[in-house]
């Protein structure tokens, strides 16, 4: 990589010393911008990416570089571009699911929803200020409700939010 880039900058000097101007003094000068125009596209993508860090244009940075090789054996701008796109396109669709898949968190099920539905007995009061205490199935668990229940009274678990129980009382919940 390192030789090409240096050849493409011996070009641009050649280029830019001589005094004869020829179609292939042109082309050269044409191929060794658009390398540095490529460069210059990834090293974006790449400070794009690091400021964000949310896998946006990590993908654009592969194409790029896709398109700085193809800048080394053709001086056509569409192939180039087309290059870049398809590269691009294919990282995207290709390996996108697959580190979305590895960077996303992992959920541990600790069969804890199952308690939802399930009637448990107020064994502390509980207020709409005040957690109390449920015992469901012989285990006692924090509880909150939005009205309050008075100890001996039925409540049914609506939802566990880390180890406290919400529940709703049982007449309310038979009534709907």
């Amino acid at each position: 990589m390192f030789a090409v880039f240096a050849r493409f900058c011996y070009d641009i000097y050649v280029d830019n010393t001589s005094a004869v101007y020829s179609r292939e003094r042109q082309d050269t000068m044409y191929i060794s911008f658009l390398f540095i125009v490529w460069i210059g596209l990834t090293i974006l993508f790449a400070v794009v990416e690091a400021a964000t860090v949310s896998l946006v244009s990590i993908w654009f940075v592969g194409g790029s570089v896709a398109a700085l090789i193809a800048s080394a054996f053709t001086s056509s701008l569409g192939i180039q571009i087309g290059v870049f796109i398809i590269v691009s396109a294919l990282l995207l669709l290709l390996t996108r699911p697959l580190i979305i898949k590895k960077l996303s968190p992992k959920t541990v099920h600790t069969n804890v929803g199952i308690n939802i539905g399930r009637r448990a007995t107020v064994i502390e009061a509980i207020t709409p200020e005040k957690a109390g205490r449920v015992k469901l199935d012989g285990v006692d668990w924090r509880a909150s409700c939005d009205t309050a229940l008075d100890v001996g009274e039925g409540c049914i678990v609506h939802a566990v939010n880390g180890t406290t129980l919400d529940v709703t009382p049982e007449k309310q919940t038979e009534k709907a």
